[in-house]
Formats: C-alpha cells, structure tokens, sequence
C-alpha cells in the first residue's frame, strides 16, 4: 500500500463464471458504485480473483475488489454497504 494511503476492500463470490451475472450483480453493490464513481485520479485499484472446482461442474468464484485512496477522503464512509479497513 502506497504512504498516505487507506485499503478498502470487499469479498465478493460467485457459483458462477459466467460475466453477465457477475456483472449485474457488481453494478447493483453500493461501495462497486463508489468506487467507479470516484470524482478524481486519486485512486488505485485491487483486484484479485480466484477461482476454485468443485464436484459437480460447480465453480466456486471469489472476488476481492479494493482501493487505496487519499487516507483523510471520507467518500467511501458514508451509509451504504460495510467495507474492510
């Protein structure tokens, strides 16, 4: 992490790879909103995927989707879907 920087970050997981899904679902999450909607350049993103076969044909998918930003910024802290810090 970057000096001066602050990591939030949310799980996400999916039973499907499919990107249609996985896209409707990530545009109705409140924090994925913010984070794309970031009003400037002063942010870094993470993301970091992992994918997992299960028995069946089953996959079981695994997002973590984060951001470093300014540390004194409060727009991700604002009522709305909890975050890691």
């Amino acid at each position: 992490m970057k000096k001066g920087k602050k990591f939030r970050a949310f799980p996400v997981h999916f039973s499907t790879a499919d990107i249609e899904s996985i896209r409707n679902y990530l545009n109705e999450s409140i924090f994925y909103k913010r984070m794309i909607d970031w009003p400037n350049d002063q942010i870094v993103y993470t993301l970091h995927c992992k994918v997992y076969p299960l028995m069946g044909g089953i996959l079981s998918v695994w997002f973590v989707i984060g951001t470093q930003t300014p540390y004194d910024d409060d727009f991700f802290d604002t009522p709305g879907e909890e975050c890691v810090d």
